[in-house]
C-alpha cells in the first residue's frame, strides 16, 4: 500500500470562505487598477461575476482549459463593463489582475465560522483512521516478508530470545533450525 503524499480538501466555501476572499481580492484589484475610471464597482463585479460562472461550467465540460478560465474571466469584464478594446495591453492587464486575484484570495481567505470545528474532528478522525489502515497493512506485509525471509526468521528470534520473550512451539523450532 502507498503512503499518502498530500490530502485536498475542498475549501470553496465547504470550510474556507472563498466568497468572501474573492470578493475582497476583487473589491481591492478595482481600486489598484483604477477600474472606477471606466465604470462602477457594480458593474465590473456582475460582468465578471457572470462570465466566471460560465466559463467554470465550460471548464468542468472540458470546453475550456483553466489558462483560458484565470485570463478571460478578467478580459471579458474589461471588455464588456469597462469598455477598453481587446488588444495587448487588456490581455497584459487581465493577466495581472489573474494573479493579484490569486495571491489576494489566498491573503483575504478565512475559515467559514464554527466550520472548522467540525471539519476538524472529522478530519483527525479521518487521518487516525487512514493512518491506523496503513500501518496494519504495512505490518502485515512485513510480517509476510519476515516469515519467508529464513534470515530474518532468525534475526527476529534471536531478539525475542535475548529478551525472554522466545517460549513454547517457537524455541523449539529456533533450537531445531540452529542446530
Amino acid at each position: 500500500m502507498q503512503p499518502y503524499k498530500a490530502i485536498f480538501l475542498d475549501w470553496d466555501d465547504t470550510i474556507g470562505d472563498f466568497s468572501r476572499s474573492a470578493t475582497c481580492a476583487l473589491t481591492t484589484m478595482f481600486e489598484i487598477h483604477q477600474l472606477y475610471r471606466y465604470t462602477d464597482y457594480d458593474t465590473f463585479f456582475r460582468y465578471y461575476t457572470e462570465h466566471n460562472t460560465l466559463l467554470w461550467e465550460q471548464y468542468g465540460r472540458d470546453e475550456v482549459t483553466k489558462d483560458l478560465l484565470k485570463i478571460d474571466r478578467f478580459i471579458y469584464p474589461l471588455i464588456h463593463a469597462c469598455g477598453l478594446e481587446e488588444n495587448s495591453e487588456t490581455r497584459v492587464l487581465a493577466r495581472r489582475m489573474c494573479e493579484d486575484f490569486l495571491r489576494m484570495t489566498n491573503h483575504f481567505f478565512s475559515i467559514i465560522p464554527d466550520a472548522d470545528k467540525d471539519a476538524t474532528e472529522e478530519v483527525k478522525k479521518t487521518v487516525k483512521d487512514a493512518k491506523d489502515a496503513a500501518s496494519e497493512a504495512h505490518k502485515a506485509e512485513l510480517k509476510t516478508f519476515a516469515q519467508s525471509n529464513e534470515i530474518l526468521k532468525q534475526i527476529s528470534d534471536l531478539a525475542l530470545l535475548a529478551n525472554g520473550m522466545l517460549k513454547g512451539k517457537a524455541l523449539s523450532d529456533f533450537i531445531s533450525r540452529s542446530a
